[in-house]
């Protein structure tokens, strides 16, 4: 199901130090905040492994994904199948080996949502609203791991809670956890990142 698939993931985490203390939570979050409002662009592969509460063998796949702020987005699948979602602006775009669907100038509200959700991730946006999610964070050596447990209603009946490992150098996400409702999870690891490159406007074509 695509809107599985978007956005995603469960991994289990390497021991991490717990913030005590909101201060040091919010300080992190500023930070990944104001670096990630100087991104007007990105591009980047992935890797996406789903993991079914049913099923023991896991679903790895593969693809591209290009975004340009603020309502740009290409989420491409390229292995072991060819499909892709597209937004721009208010059109969405559903593409598959097959044919397309889902096009037309007003989209279809939930894949607009998920995306509006991915760029949002990408930015850093939703991390101090406190609308949207209850936050911690924690720390490695290397990287920001922010827990994110759903207040809304829509997103909780989804998710029990998503998980943003965030680069301490780059201050991008480097995967994207999801820990589901029925138990099934995914992970997205994000790969060959590229800030504020140009973006050929095809990408985004809705056709």
């Amino acid at each position: 199901m695509m809107k599985s698939y978007i956005i995603a993931v469960f991994v289990c985490l390497l021991p991490l130090q717990a913030f005590s203390q909101t201060e040091d939570r919010d300080g992190i979050i500023r930070q990944i905040n104001e670096y990630s409002a100087g991104i007007r662009s990105l591009e980047c592969g992935f890797v996406q492994t789903r993991s079914l509460k049913i099923l023991d063998d896991k679903m790895v796949s593969e693809g591209k994904m290009y975004c340009q702020q603020p309502d740009k987005l290409r989420w491409e699948y390229t292995s072991p199948y060819s499909s892709a979602f597209i937004l721009n602006g208010n059109a969405v775009l559903l593409k598959n080996a097959d044919g397309t669907s889902g096009t037309g100038a007003g989209g279809n509200r939930m894949y607009r949502e998920m995306a509006g959700f991915i760029l949002d991730c990408i930015s850093g946006s939703y991390l101090l609203d406190g609308k949207s999610f209850d936050v911690s964070v924690s720390e490695s050596p290397d990287e920001w791991v922010l827990t994110m447990l759903p207040l809304k209603n829509g997103m909780k009946q989804m998710w029990t809670q998503l998980v943003l490992h965030f680069d301490r150098i780059g201050k991008t996400v480097s995967m994207i956890e999801m820990y589901e409702q029925t138990g099934d999870m995914t992970v997205i690891s994000f790969r060959n990142v590229r800030l504020n490159g140009d973006i050929d406007p095809a990408v985004f074509n809705i056709e």
